[in-house]
């Protein structure tokens, strides 16, 4: 038997997730929301893999996607309802798009 077998996966898992702080996650996506120019140097530094919570990588995923959409087109970056909506929008019209026609 291996000495790794004997560990409980659980347990680690509790361990690991005592070194991070979820505050500070939030307060990071907080400070992107506040202000998203930051978003440019942001995503030099900091990867999302680097959050440890599932939902604070995925919003920073989806702010990082935004901020690529809104580069493209050369829109300011925001996080408001109204850019968050069209670049889903030309997110959709884009996947349509990329559909094969129906024969």
């Amino acid at each position: 038997m291996n000495r790794l077998d004997l560990i409980d996966e659980n347990l680690l898992k509790q361990e690991e997730a005592q070194l991070y702080d979820a505050g500070a996650e939030r307060g990071f996506l907080a400070c992107l929301m506040a202000k998203p120019s930051l978003i440019i140097d942001a995503q030099l530094q900091i990867h999302p893999n680097m959050l440890f919570h599932d939902l604070h990588r995925y919003c920073y995923q989806v702010m990082l996607f935004v901020a690529d959409s809104c580069a493209r087109s050369n829109w300011e970056v925001s996080f408001d309802d109204t850019t968050v909506l069209l670049v889903s929008q030309q997110m959709g019209e884009a996947h349509l798009q990329q559909q094969p026609a129906a024969q």
